[in-house]
């Protein structure tokens, strides 16, 4: 379809019953852009999403400007294949409006999702939702936003209401690998485009969300989208906007100036690990933030295995307790050796000690037999020249004789 060639009228308000052969069932969602239904697909006898472009502006030329985004949408998702991004099944136009058939995700948004299980809150708990949790969902946020980096789409509006959470069935957890409690989805690629058509930069977005270069209009990489999700990491494991304040200017300027506050310090019970992931996400360097939402997503999958971090200090004890643990039956051989050394070395000592003083003794012993041998000698060398013996000879002789014996 050449969206040029469209003629462009402005649509009646009425209320939409079918779209297409599509018939509608509700309306289940608003935008910037356009209308969200769900609706029946009877051929294919399934359930699915249609968004349809709304034209809340008379000027020709916007409608046009619209259009040409709304369509680059349908474009973008046509291209991704995701088990974590909403799929397009189709592009039509129905009464002059263009509209795109996706799959129909059975769940809510995140936001909605953090506000109803803060119902449960409870003061070790503020938030109502185990940080496992919260972690399980963003590593499938992350990994759909690395695999559209991949293809060179940047989404440029990474923000709660703009990611479906689907809780599974206790079937479909047994099924998952990691007996996973969440199904996440990414949708609203309608402010993404393909990196090498990102020429200039532009205040678009929603501004808690934005990044500092989006703010400033410059032009923007992935790594705008990679502090645009620690932002949205900050509002689930905080329960609110890292920058919040009552007018756009104010909090354009703590995006650009300020340090946002530590996570851990708007909810205490947070892990510091979790708290500086997401700090790593928000620094206003772009080299200071994480390379890839690959490398986001491979510390919250460290976090989960109680590993180590890439924002984790060195921490010897801790790291020697999870040595331990990992390592168990090396660690017991290690504390008995440590144990049992000493003591062999200490017996060692002694015996050897023992040793010493035994040969001491008999080097002692055998120096006198030694001595007695040589004055026994010299008394019969002189009987042997004398030819007789004198009775002091006769007495010495019996007394080394005597001597000779004792020892």
């Amino acid at each position: 379809m050449d969206i040029d060639s469209l003629e462009i009228k402005k649509p009646e308000e009425v209320e939409i019953e079918r779209i297409g052969n599509y018939p509608i069932e509700i309306l289940i969602g608003k935008g910037g852009m356009g209308q969200v239904f769900k609706a029946k697909d009877d051929k294919l006898k399934r359930i699915v999403a249609i968004k349809m472009i709304s034209f809340n502006t008379s000027s020709k030329t916007e409608r046009l400007k619209l259009i040409e985004m709304f369509h680059n949408e349908a474009q973008i998702l046509a291209k991704t294949n995701h088990q974590n991004i909403v799929k397009i099944y189709s592009f039509d136009v129905d009464k002059n409006r263009p509209y795109f058939v996706m799959e129909y995700i059975e769940g809510e948004d995140l936001e909605r999702f953090l506000i109803r299980k803060a119902e449960n809150a409870t003061p070790k708990n503020p938030l109502g939702i185990s940080q496992e949790e919260i972690v399980e969902i963003f590593i499938q946020v992350a990994e759909a936003i690395n695999y559209a980096h991949g293809i060179k789409i940047i989404h440029r509006d990474i923000k709660p209401s703009n990611i479906m959470i689907r809780t599974l069935t206790p079937e479909e957890r047994k099924s998952q690998k990691g007996n996973r409690m969440y199904e996440v989805k990414v949708m609203d690629f309608g402010l993404a485009q393909f990196k090498e058509k990102i020429t200039h930069g532009s205040f678009q977005g929603t501004v808690n969300y934005m990044s500092p270069e989006q703010c400033k209009r410059r032009i923007i990489t992935e790594a705008s989208d990679i502090y645009s999700l620690g932002a949205t990491f900050y509002r689930a494991i905080t329960g609110k906007c890292p920058t919040e304040g009552p007018a756009i200017k104010r909090i354009i300027a703590q995006i650009c100036d300020l340090t946002a506050l530590a996570p851990v310090r708007s909810n205490p019970n947070l892990s510091i690990t979790l708290s500086n992931i997401c700090l790593k996400c928000l620094k206003k360097a772009i080299p200071d933030r994480y390379p890839s939402a690959a490398a986001f997503a491979d510390d919250l999958k460290k976090f989960l295995k109680n590993e180590k971090t890439s924002v984790d200090r060195p921490d010897p004890v801790k790291d020697l307790t999870k040595w331990v643990n990992a390592h168990k039956k090396i660690a017991i051989t290690l504390v008995v050796m440590t144990i049992l050394f000493p003591v062999l070395l200490f017996h060692f000592i002694a015996q050897s000690i023992r040793a010493e003083d035994a040969a001491k003794q008999w080097e002692k012993r055998y120096e006198d037999l030694r001595k007695y041998n040589n004055d026994l000698s010299k008394d019969f060398e002189s009987l042997v020249k004398q030819e007789r013996l004198t009775s002091d000879q006769k007495k010495r002789l019996i007394l080394h004789i005597k001597r000779f014996k004792r020892k």
